[in-house]
């Protein structure tokens, strides 16, 4: 198929999957865009297949390459580089096909880089790895390119895009900065759309059941007009005595299952002729927790079956290992077609490459999928799980600081969790205080108070809708219910009600996408009874 351009509706996603199997770290380094290039490639990648000592099979191909194309990006961080100019932000994704045929197509294209240096000061950003960038400039799926000031507000933005319309777009946004008066007409315009758009919602007063009821008929509304719900919110609603088989079918759609059992998210345009069959570590794990837990509470061996199914592909397609240990890859690239930089001759018949990063906070998910799979007696393969969580210990300090890399807060909510899910099973390493000095330094570092009063921040990068992963706000104010509930200490269910009554409010309009956000909902209003 060759390439189109992705008009139509786009389904946000973030997974997919194709090989599998487990995978040793031999390196495949392949320059993507050149002809010359791919051929040279071609004869690098070995499709090796065998056992190591405990069974698992080994395959070779991993992803190398990243979608950037031959602009001169700058990081995020370097503010003062931007000398006046607009920022223009690239929100990529290594895995998504789009994102590689606009680095290829596009951002190698002379002209258009040309145009762009001249106009902006371009910054790439791995949405992967800054989640917190996505939520607040994210256009909904990669890639994302925002034109921003250098004061980080929005000036306009796009998703894929050809050359002759970014070089087109590029040229708009110089008029912008080159006559000052349309500045400021467009500012008079912005506080007047501002001042029109719907306000933020006030915190509540008090967090109770009527909240609940109100969240729970948000839920139902939204769903009846078709709103896809996120994997947590079924746990909310079958809480609740409220699921149906309607949004079971729309989360675990079969429809998004390969041969090997995992589930995609894909990107497809209205005529259903175009898909990004990516596949990740983060979605799968949510749907792995949501099945473990819902055959705990039904005791549905249909559920069980759907998690141990889950359970066993998360294990075989997307355990790797590296010199330092297994771990959980990231995913696996998605779309492959014959003139793609996924294309199967370079990696075989039947390959997809891997995206082996270790992403800290998808691998926490991970074990706290497998955790709550094992305490309804379901089987883990291997013991990876265990390594997983000494592994994201070790990347914390006795303060509950990272090292040697940046945290965002679905970081700490995330890992908290898992830690907190693990001392479950095994309460005698300590786990339970390194996840307590992990919450109340991201508390104090991403949450607390900031000046004078005491309202907690609520910034726009802090997401508490489960988008790609789950929200981070949800997860942080559970795991600060849990705390309290361990330790005895109100300070922590202090936290978490200051959380929900400023979050609730504002994700009522999204509230089918708020599953993390409503099971704390639900947890807190349970705890306050």
């Amino acid at each position: 198929m060759g390439l189109k351009r992705p008009y139509g509706r786009r389904v946000p996603f973030f997974g997919n999957e194709f090989n599998g199997h487990s995978i040793r770290s031999i390196g495949a380094a392949v320059f993507v865009y050149a002809p010359v290039a791919l051929t040279l490639a071609t004869g690098l990648l070995l499709s090796l297949a065998g056992c190591n000592s405990d069974g698992r099979q080994t395959v070779v191909p991993r992803l190398s390459a990243v979608p950037l194309g031959t602009v001169p990006w700058g990081a995020w961080e370097d503010k003062a580089e931007a000398n006046d100019k607009p920022i223009l932000l690239y929100l990529y994704n290594r895995r998504s096909f789009w994102c590689h045929a606009l680095a290829s197509r596009v951002l190698s294209d002379p002209q258009v880089v040309r145009e762009i240096r001249r106009v902006t000061h371009p910054v790439a950003v791995d949405a992967t790895e800054r989640p917190d960038l996505f939520e607040r400039y994210g256009l909904g799926t990669w890639p994302s390119l925002a034109v921003i000031n250098p004061h980080r507000g929005w000036i306009t933005g796009t998703q894929y895009i050809d050359s002759d319309d970014l070089g087109r777009l590029m040229r708009r946004v110089h008029l912008l900065y080159d006559i000052p008066d349309r500045m400021e007409d467009i500012e008079r315009s912005r506080n007047r759309l501002v001042a029109r758009s719907r306000p933020t919602p006030l915190p509540l007063d008090v967090v109770d059941e009527g909240v609940l009821r109100t969240f729970m008929d948000s839920v139902r509304s939204q769903i009846a007009n078709a709103t896809s719900p996120s994997a947590e919110i079924l746990l909310f609603l079958e809480r609740l005595g409220a699921l149906d088989t309607p949004e079971i079918d729309q989360v675990y759609d079969e429809r998004q299952v390969n041969e090997q059992g995992l589930f995609s998210v894909g990107l497809v345009t209205e005529d259903g002729v175009l898909k990004d069959e990516e596949m990740t570590l983060t979605h799968n794990a949510a749907l792995l927790m949501t099945a473990a837990v819902l055959a705990s509470r039904s005791g549905d061996d249909a559920w069980r079956h759907r998690a141990q199914g889950l359970l066993d592909a998360v294990e075989r397609v997307l355990g790797v290992e590296d010199e330092t240990g297994p771990y959980f890859a990231a995913g696996l690239a998605g779309f492959v077609t014959p003139d793609s930089v996924f294309a199967p001759s370079l990696y075989g018949e039947g390959s997809r490459p891997v995206d082996a990063r270790w992403i800290p906070r998808w691998n926490a998910q991970a074990v706290s999928a497998t955790v709550h799979a094992m305490e309804i007696g379901l089987n883990a393969s291997t013991d990876r799980w265990s390594w997983v969580t000494e592994r994201l210990v070790a990347g914390y300090d006795e303060r509950g600081a990272p090292v040697d890399r940046a945290e965002t807060l679905a970081d700490a909510a995330l890992i908290a969790r898992a830690l907190l899910d693990v001392d479950r099973l095994d309460s005698g390493r300590g786990l339970q205080g390194i996840a307590e000095r992990i919450l109340n330094r991201a508390w104090a570092t991403f949450v607390a108070p900031d000046g004078e009063g005491d309202r907690i921040r609520a910034g726009e990068d802090q997401s508490s809708l489960d988008r790609h992963e789950p929200g981070a706000i949800g997860v942080l104010a559970e795991c600060l219910i849990r705390l309290a509930e361990e330790t005895d200490n109100p300070v922590y269910a202090s936290r978490a009600g200051q959380l929900l009554a400023v979050w609730v409010p504002r994700s009522l309009n999204d509230s089918a996408h708020a599953g993390s956000l409503a099971g704390a909902l639900r947890l807190f209003v349970g705890e306050e009874r």
